[in-house]
């Protein structure tokens, strides 16, 4: 098990890599990612690091999650190249931060464990990485296992799906003892290698930006 998660948080490095073999070749959306892309490894090392010194973590791993459902909803709107889409994701952007200030700091505790900010960032994604997917579903060019944001799209779509299950039944789990927690995370880092590799992926199949 304590494998597997290392693996998980290890897999970080790869759109990371990926991304620098790439960059010149990155428009400014991609670019973002990769500094987005950054952000989580430095993220997974300070994770390690407090879990071997049995420190309290939490509050990092609530930041980041308002930070990658920004950083999504942002990208994912301009790649749907619509103002609606735009006006959507900045709405949408807009409405989970102030949840996430409310669920959080107001009604919360920065370092407690919060499912709810979770499970609502994974259903915001899941349904805004499925507009981008049918968005590009109806474009002949490039084809689509060549564009880069098929890729992160899927990736975003199958592991927050993952996640939106996990977080939901956070609560059913917890009650089931630990072998049922150890099988979920387990299925949780599994996916996220996964996930990792698709976005590593996207990467590597971007073409040169246009002038």
């Amino acid at each position: 098990m304590k494998t597997l998660i290392s693996v998980s948080a290890a897999s970080a490095i790869l759109p990371v890599l990926a991304s620098v073999i790439q960059f010149r070749r990155l428009d400014s959306t991609l670019k973002m990612l990769t500094f987005f892309f950054g952000i989580s490894c430095c993220v997974e090392v300070v994770n390690r690091v407090c879990g071997i010194r049995m420190l309290n973590n939490v509050w990092l791993v609530n930041l980041f999650v308002a930070v990658e459902c920004l950083t999504f909803l942002n990208v994912m709107g301009r790649w749907n190249e619509s103002n609606n889409a735009m006006l959507a994701a900045l709405l949408l952007s807009v409405s989970y931060a102030v949840f996430w200030f409310l669920s959080v700091v107001v009604f919360g505790d920065l370092f407690a464990v919060n499912d709810y900010i979770f499970t609502v960032a994974a259903l915001v994604l899941i349904a805004f990485s499925g507009l981008t997917l049918y968005h590009l579903s109806g474009k002949e060019t490039p084809p689509l296992f060549r564009n880069p944001r098929f890729w992160f799209a899927a990736g975003i779509l199958i592991l927050y799906c993952v996640d939106a299950t996990i977080f939901g039944l956070m609560d059913i789990v917890t009650q089931r003892g630990d072998k049922l927690i150890k099988g979920t995370w387990a299925v949780h880092s599994v996916f996220n290698v996964f996930a990792n590799s698709l976005y590593a992926i996207g990467f590597l199949c971007s073409s040169p930006p246009q002038k």
